[in-house]
C-alpha cells in the first residue's frame, strides 16, 4: 500500500516536471532571446533543472527548499492569471462603457424621433385645419 502510493506520487510528480519542461521548451521557442532576458523564465527554467536534477539524485537538495521554491512558481503562475483578469475586467468595463454611450445615443435618437412623430402629427392637423377652412370659403 505504502510503496504504491509512493510510487504514484513520484509518477505524477514526474509527469508533471515533464509538463513544466514542455511549457519552458514552448516558451523557450516563442520567446526566443526574450525568454533568456525575462527573470521570471530564468527562474522557472532554474527551478525545473534544479527539480530535475534532485528527482534523479544527481543533485542532493532538501526537498523542502525545492517546495517552497515550487510554491514561488505557483505564485508567479497565480500573478499572472491575475494580470490576465485585469485585463479582461478592464476589457469589460470599456466595453461596458461604450454599450452605455450607445444606449444613450439610441435614447437620444428616439426622443428625437418621437420629437418628428409629434412634429408629422401636428402638421397633420394643421393641414386638415387648413383644408377644413378652404372648404368653408
Amino acid at each position: 500500500g505504502s510503496l504504491m502510493s509512493v510510487n504514484t506520487i513520484d509518477a505524477i510528480h514526474n509527469v508533471i516536471l515533464s509538463l513544466q519542461l514542455f511549457e519552458l521548451l514552448l516558451q523557450m521557442c516563442i520567446f526566443r532571446h526574450r525568454f533568456f532576458s525575462h527573470w521570471g523564465y530564468a527562474f522557472d527554467t532554474i527551478l525545473l533543472i534544479t527539480r530535475m536534477l534532485n528527482n534523479h539524485s544527481i543533485l542532493a537538495t532538501n526537498r523542502h527548499h525545492l517546495h517552497l521554491l515550487s510554491f514561488l512558481r505557483v505564485w508567479r503562475f497565480v500573478r499572472v492569471v491575475q494580470a490576465y483578469v485585469d485585463i479582461e475586467v478592464r476589457k469589460h468595463l470599456r466595453t461596458k462603457k461604450k454599450l452605455a454611450m450607445q444606449i444613450e445615443s439610441t435614447n437620444e435618437w428616439k426622443w428625437k424621433a418621437t420629437l418628428t412623430e409629434e412634429d408629422v402629427q401636428r402638421e397633420k392637423r394643421l393641414s386638415k385645419q387648413s383644408r377644413d377652412l378652404v372648404k368653408g370659403y
